[in-house]
């Protein structure tokens, strides 16, 4: 493999009634970590490095870039390259805002991390870890992407199993349409809901996936009445909401698309830090609280 590679990603930006390419260029801090490549990992995220996922591709080292789709804001871009063992090389992420200016690109450089095995030497297959979740891909206003990696559902978390039903997105909000929900009940029942709760923890976007691939949604919380019902579920556990404000900056809204109004923050919330949308409930503060969307949180989920 050539000791130092340019990876050209075209990104189609909608913008109003034209789009516009955008350069995205991927190199390695240090190219000899390069020459066990098996597979490069691109995804882009909707808000930053910290944001929703919008698009996922696994792509081989010697094939041209994806061309996603995305829309204007604040983007993280970010990529990672992985052995035959699933083993990552080197990772790396910047953010920029879109649309670009005449001339620049966006440029990722990637360093070295520790080569600790992304997934189970059983579900690896040429680099590509086949137990990650690659489906439930949303990118609000610029339609869905297949994550161009093979459909393997959603992790199990250890108190629910595996399933690996896909969802497309939702048109024009962040949820993903999960589909008819089964008639019964697989996890506790409250007031006509189903909820389940996973104790493994994930970032907002990969748990959302989960519950998309059980056919529901993160849970969205009417009143003090569920969520008293809720935060017993969760055991006293912080857990991940279904609340929001990746679409627009301080304005709330819950992935499943409930009208709720019920909010209870905790002190000094929301926050009000721009890298921060997404809400957890953290019953040792008693109150909601604004956190980066890439934290690692157990959730529960709702249908």
């Amino acid at each position: 493999m050539r000791a130092t590679f340019a990876l050209l990603v075209a990104i189609l930006l909608l913008a109003c009634e034209r789009t516009e390419e955008v350069p995205w260029e991927i190199r390695s801090a240090d190219p000899s970590a390069l020459e066990s490549a098996a597979v490069i990992e691109t995804t882009v995220r909707r808000g930053g490095c910290e944001g929703v996922l919008v698009y996922r591709e696994s792509i081989a080292p010697d094939r041209p870039g994806p061309r996603p789709q995305v829309g204007r804001g604040l983007h993280g871009f970010a990529a990672e390259v992985r052995d035959a063992e699933c083993r990552p090389l080197v990772r790396g992420c910047v953010e920029r805002d879109l649309p670009l200016r005449a001339g620049e690109r966006v440029e990722l450089v990637l360093e070295r991390v520790l080569p600790t095995a992304a997934c189970a030497a059983s579900a690896c297959v040429d680099g590509t870890c086949t137990d990650r979740d690659a489906g439930a891909v949303e990118t609000g206003d610029a339609g869905t992407h297949d994550a161009g990696m093979q459909d393997a559902g959603v992790p199990p978390d250890g108190d629910g199993g595996t399933t690996t039903e896909d969802a497309g997105a939702e048109d024009g909000g962040i949820g993903v349409d999960a589909g008819a929900p089964p008639d019964a009940c697989d996890g506790a029942e409250w007031s006509g809901h189903c909820y389940s709760f996973r104790s493994a923890t994930h970032d907002w976007s990969t748990a959302e996936a989960a519950c998309v691939a059980w056919r529901g949604h993160l849970v969205s919380i009417g009143g003090p009445d569920e969520e008293a019902f809720v935060r017993t579920l969760a055991g006293g556990a912080t857990y991940w909401t279904g609340l929001n404000d990746l679409t627009v900056e301080d304005i709330f809204t819950w992935v499943d698309g409930s009208s709720s109004s019920h909010r209870h923050w905790g002190p000094g919330e929301p926050s009000g830090n721009p890298q921060a949308h997404c809400v957890l409930d953290d019953p040792t503060t008693d109150g909601w609280a604004l956190r980066r969307c890439r934290e690692l949180q157990a959730h529960v989920c709702e249908r």
